[in-house]
């Protein structure tokens, strides 16, 4: 969403929209039990102990929850399961704080005929005795070798990928695409596994909810003495935290150094200042938001011109006209050794009626590795003047008006104002209409004749299979308007599509950006 007034950044449908499509979406309880805790041990409670994927034709994914039901943390190693189940998401050696929930997805790929069994070992070290190993067995049948439907480029070595899932996650979220990366306090091996991390091109830089690293020792920066925080401003919410330097490993990238926002989750930092709720609400945690962090890989290369910086001390905040460069939030796309000028998005395309789950790549570099080449694709110039409101945009044609757009995985659904179509009446701004709605509108190039008319649907989100994460066809209003305004291609457009995203200033095959092509 396009955002206005006094705030600065377009970027991500990422809350109000999310939050109300997964209230319409519940998944399946925790396994219940008992709620009795131990002060000693870590207690697990497992969605979960086997997963049954039955016959399948192609790739498949399931998931399982594990929940922490005690007062402590629970240290979690999932190991991967032998070929031809992997895991996807939620897999390694990482932390469940008390109450949390960690999502662990595991692909069934099938290679040849009849029923695999195997074994998948998660190991709790500081839970009770009964819980330091549990077993989750494994079963799946093929009748032909099937292989992941994902369109080109696909994964070669995996250096510059990382592999992300449209899934449900720990939150019953809709329509997000989720990945896993590596933080560690800077110079060490204090490190964890974040998992539910938002892949998001509509915004730039790395943020992590608090609770996530809490036990990683990792502090804010300081300047002149003063701590330095910062407020993102987003479609449907702000966040607010400090600026902390880290190391991140993300996908088979180099190990990189760099600041990010660490939102404020657990009242460790100063309060948030005025500046940052006006107008706005502050996203303030993981159940909120939907997600645990968000891996904004947009078209910008930091995101110094999109938030406000603010130096903080005994918990009282005052705006900085120029943050610090050392603790300007980078994109991490563009903070690669080598493939920095953008990205790749691909997704495999999904049945009309929505799927339970979708695993697509993440690529790092526009024409930098052999996996990342761009092919036969017609490139969209995008805004490149930084001091426009309109930066990044492209046009967007539709109803015989034009208005801005942009390309934003962070979005779950695509949101436009149309009056004919009705709205849902629990006043979440999602379409229902009566039958599926067919749609048109046309993406043209600014500054060039380069124009494309794209067909899209809008179906009744009240209608949508409940188990289900992945639909294309999920709509809603751009800005809850009556007039068109503007036009947000949230993740149903990036279903099917190989979608090329260039970082403003970077160059590559497919020119200098910001560009967008597929």
């Amino acid at each position: 969403m396009k955002i206005r007034n006094s705030w600065k950044v377009f970027a991500p449908v990422i809350c109000l929209a999310m939050i109300a499509a997964a209230a319409r979406a519940q998944r399946t309880p925790d396994s219940a039990a008992a709620d009795a805790q131990t002060s000693s041990a870590a207690r697990l409670v497992f969605s979960r102990r086997s997963i049954e994927f039955g016959v399948v034709k192609a790739a498949s994914i399931k998931s399982l929850t594990i929940k922490n039901k005690s007062d402590l943390s629970a240290n979690v190693t999932v190991n991967a399961p032998s070929a031809p189940f992997s895991v996807v998401a939620g897999g390694g050696s990482y932390s469940i704080a008390p109450g949390d929930k960690a999502e662990i997805s595991v692909e069934f790929d099938p290679i040849a005929k009849g029923t695999v069994k195997a074994e998948m070992e998660i190991e709790c070290d500081n839970c009770k005795s009964a819980q330091q190993s549990v077993v989750i067995h494994l079963k799946g049948k093929s009748k032909v070798a099937a292989a992941t439907p994902s369109p080109s480029p696909s994964p070669t070595s995996g250096g510059n990928t990382l592999s992300m899932s449209v899934t449900a996650g720990a939150y019953n979220s809709l329509d997000m695409p989720f990945a896993s990366l590596t933080i560690c306090a800077t110079g060490t091996s204090n490190c964890t596994t974040v998992n539910n991390i938002l892949v998001d091109t509509g915004s730039f830089g790395l943020r992590i909810y608090g609770s996530q690293i809490s036990g990683l020792g990792i502090a804010p920066n300081t300047s002149g003495g003063d701590e330095i925080g910062e407020c993102a401003f987003f479609g449907s919410g702000s966040t607010w935290g400090a600026i902390s330097t880290v190391d991140a490993v993300i996908g088979g990238e180099p190990k990189i150094t760099i600041p990010i926002q660490v939102m404020d989750d657990n009242d460790a930092f100063a309060s948030a200042p005025s500046d940052c709720t006006r107008g706005t609400e502050l996203i303030a945690t993981p159940e909120e938001a939907h997600f645990n962090g968000i891996l904004g890989i947009g078209g910008y290369s930091n995101d110094a011109i999109f938030t406000d910086y603010f130096s903080c001390a005994n918990d009282s905040c005052s705006l900085l006209e120029t943050a610090p460069s050392a603790d300007v939030v980078p994109n991490p796309a563009a903070a690669f050794p080598v493939d920095n000028n953008g990205v790749v998005v691909s997704l495999p395309s999904i049945s009309a009626s929505g799927e339970p789950s979708a695993t697509g790549t993440l690529y790092f570099g526009i024409g930098t590795e052999s996996d990342n080449q761009p092919g036969s694709v017609t490139t969209f110039l995008q805004n490149s003047d930084t001091n426009s409101e309109d930066f990044l945009d492209i046009n967007t044609i539709f109803s015989g008006s034009t208005a801005s757009g942009f390309f934003d995985t962070g979005s779950n659904g695509y949101f436009f104002n149309d009056n004919s179509i009705k709205q849902c009446s629990d006043g979440s701004g999602f379409y229902c209409p009566s039958s599926t709605v067919s749609e048109s509108a046309t993406i043209q190039s600014v500054g060039s004749s380069v124009s494309e008319v794209v067909d899209f649907n809008i179906a009744d989100a009240d209608s949508f299979n409940s188990d289900y994460a992945a639909f294309n066809d999920l709509g809603g209003t751009y800005d809850g308007g009556s007039s068109y305004d503007g036009f947000d291609w949230g993740l149903p457009f990036f279903f099917g599509r190989t979608v090329y995203i260039g970082i403003a200033g970077a160059s590559s095959p497919l020119g200098t950006g910001p560009y967008t092509s597929y």
